[in-house]
């Protein structure tokens, strides 16, 4: 009689609307006891052994972990404890879930400022995320004074150009080299420095601008 009741693997999944795989994994978990065998290697699962694997999916549906089921199996089955026993670990899950949502909510709100940080500083490069002692140093580069000294020091390296350029044309450079006028080299030189100088103060100012 017993045999006739007892199901297979592939009769219990259906049953308990799990994969074959399920009761496998359930078996490595020693949440459902390995059934016997038939002499030819056949698992035969008892009828209540539905019940049981329709417990364990109800307890992982509703956030119990696999080895707080393995509790309330115990509980529940091995044998069966007081209606008291299993509302106090109800209870218990209810704290760790309230416990839960209050980090889920936290968590929320620190997006939602971070959505509102990135709306407000909107960039090409978004610095949300970094250090904030590295997003102060775009914060700098932004500011109206340091904008307005790039613009100075554009307008100065101009200047210096036009400068030079009267200088140069003041000065016959071809006879000063084949003359070897030393005081016009050191001039010329002089002049060449301060101008290169201009040039790469003037990039700088452009990048920062």
């Amino acid at each position: 009689m017993r045999h006739q009741l007892a199901l297979t693997t592939g009769g219990l999944a259906k049953a308990a609307g799990v994969h074959a795989e399920t009761l496998r994994f359930y078996e490595r978990m020693e949440l459902l006891p390995a059934p016997p065998r038939t002499p030819s290697g056949y698992r035969q699962y008892a009828p209540e052994a539905v019940g049981r694997i329709r417990f364990i999916k109800h307890a992982q549906g509703i956030g119990f972990s696999l080895p707080e089921i393995a509790e309330l199996l115990e509980l529940q089955f091995d044998p069966p404890a007081p209606c008291a026993e299993i509302e106090r670990r109800a209870l218990a899950k209810v704290d760790a879930i309230d416990q839960k949502v209050a980090e889920l909510v936290a968590m929320q709100q620190s997006l939602l400022s971070l959505i509102n940080q990135c709306r407000s500083d909107c960039t090409t490069a978004c610095t949300v995320f970094r250090d904030p002692s590295d997003r102060e140093r775009p914060a700098m580069a932004r500011s109206p004074l340091l904008r307005s000294l790039s613009a100075l020091l554009l307008v100065l390296s101009a200047a210096a150009f036009v400068v030079f350029g009267i200088i140069f044309a003041a000065f016959d450079v071809r006879e000063a080299l084949h003359q070897r006028d030393e005081a016009r080299h050191g001039l010329l030189t002089l002049a060449l420095i301060v101008a290169a100088l201009h040039v790469g103060v003037a990039l700088a100012a452009a990048l920062v601008l």
